[in-house]
């Protein structure tokens, strides 16, 4: 690291350690044109992943990771909604034939779109299950809309998705 036309007292406030950057009370971190801030424990990315439960129910864990795409450890509020493309362009025009609701772990903090669209908070680890409930098993994407605005879409459900 170096302090290019930095005060001399610069140095006393910044320590590099392992991994991580520390800037004593009162300092200050100026980026170049180009460079990216990243707070610590935002969600970068996320892994969605599904299960078959119950008649009808498809289980799908969302973990939120971060910048190295190691899992986060605190609650995050997020936005999930079922998409038709594996973009995430628009919401689902199908809805659900049962409950789309938090499974065992988060909650939901608000329907946006009823039985479509939810923000949810995850758990402590970062994790939500999604439970969506749908006799007609269709083949949605679970879509996180991550904080600064980028989807992240799960592979299409299949009728395996699903509980027999």
């Amino acid at each position: 690291m170096t302090t290019k036309n930095a005060d001399p007292t610069v140095a006393a406030k910044v320590q590099r350690q392992a991994d991580s950057l520390v800037i004593a009370s009162g300092g200050t971190l100026a980026l170049d044109a180009g460079a990216t801030y990243i707070r610590g424990g935002t969600p970068q990315t996320a892994s969605i992943s599904t299960a078959a439960g119950a008649s009808n129910v498809s289980l799908n864990t969302v973990q939120l990771k971060d910048g190295n795409g190691d899992n986060l450890t605190a609650r995050r509020v997020v936005d999930i909604y079922l998409a038709d493309d594996s973009h995430g362009d628009t919401i689902t025009a199908t809805t659900a034939s049962g409950a789309v609701a938090a499974g065992a772990s988060g909650n939901v903090l608000a329907a946006l779109v009823a039985s479509k669209m939810l923000r949810v908070i995850t758990d402590a680890t970062g994790k939500f299950i999604l439970s969506i409930t749908d006799t007609a098993k269709t083949h949605f994407y679970i879509v996180v809309a991550l904080p600064d605005g980028t989807p992240i879409a799960s592979a299409q459900l299949a009728d395996a998705s699903y509980g027999a």
